[in-house]
């Protein structure tokens, strides 16, 4: 998993609508599909790669909030376009549905690009250069006309992937300057709570998760509840990523360097890295006997 390019930042995927006021030159790509979550679906990976070839990746987690999901993209400098990003969705540890979109990002906008990983794409096999959406198989390359102002709101869309947006509720089409230039929320449509991790402004005072750092908070690692809970180590997290600040115990080993795994190696019994990640007994008559080589059998 690559450390976070200069060219842009990935906020958190997020359960419904992340709040996003400022004027800045941003894409929040809304994920959605029609396949049944948990059940057919549980899990999310995106991977986004810029002009210069460096990706960055975001997962979520399915089976506590479903979908829609939300991830913005932010642009940082160097070029606009063209971004590719991969959006998977897995059951378990299989790829179930894999979409692709090739945007280019507009200066000092926020813009939405929605996503849909759909059951009849399950069986279609796309040519290189396309890929899979309501229509069928389609270009990977989107289209400015497929952006639309970000508001705040999801919303749903007919056709399930691309085009104008519908909202929930009623409201001027996407190209009207309400929609271009809108207005904030009356003040009392926002009930006062205490602000938790969820991609909401939960205490009206239009900021998000204000209070949560999303890079070095292990309780929310890279994404609100992404805890870092790691085996045999003491979890850390730097950059969004979980990392092992130690092991819980000298008799367990971060031999393959994989801090989602954490301390993964027993050096009391394997034969491998017995004692210590470098030290292997070899051979089929020796083991590793609490942390020494020995002859078959231990003592």
């Amino acid at each position: 998993m690559n450390r976070l390019a200069s060219s842009i930042v990935l906020s958190c995927l997020l359960a419904g609508a992340s709040a996003c006021t400022t004027d800045r030159t941003e894409v929040v790509l809304v994920i959605g599909s029609d396949l049944d979550v948990p059940a057919e679906i549980d899990g999310l990976r995106v991977e986004v790669t810029d002009p210069g070839g460096q990706t960055q990746q975001s997962t979520a987690d399915l089976s506590s909030a479903g979908l829609p999901r939300t991830l913005g993209l932010v642009h940082r400098g160097g070029p606009l376009g063209p971004y590719r990003a991969r959006v998977v969705g897995t059951l378990g540890a299989s790829t179930i549905i894999e979409r692709v979109a090739v945007f280019t990002f507009v200066e000092e906008q926020t813009l939405m690009l929605r996503v849909d990983l759909l059951r009849s794409c399950l069986t279609e096999v796309c040519a290189d250069g396309e890929t899979c959406a309501a229509s069928g198989c389609r270009s990977e390359i989107v289209q400015a006309s497929e952006l639309v102002p970000w508001t705040g709101n999801v919303g749903t869309n007919p056709n399930m992937d691309g085009g104008p947006i519908e909202t929930d509720a009623p409201g001027p089409p996407p190209d009207s300057p309400e929609i271009d230039s809108p207005e904030p929320p009356p003040s009392d449509s926002c009930v006062s709570s205490p602000e938790v991790c969820n991609g909401e402004d939960d205490d009206c005072d239009g900021m998000t998760d204000e209070g949560f750092d999303l890079m070095t908070d292990v309780d929310n690692c890279g994404m609100c509840d992404n805890v870092c809970n790691l085996a045999n180590a003491t979890a850390g997290c730097s950059g969004g990523m979980c990392t092992i600040t130690a092991c819980t115990s000298a008799d367990f080993a971060d031999c393959d360097t994989d801090p989602m795994n954490g301390c993964e190696v027993d050096l009391r019994s394997t034969g491998n890295h017995c004692g210590s990640c470098t030290n292997s007994c070899g051979g089929s008559t020796r083991n590793c006997c609490m942390s020494m080589c020995a002859r078959d059998p231990c003592p």
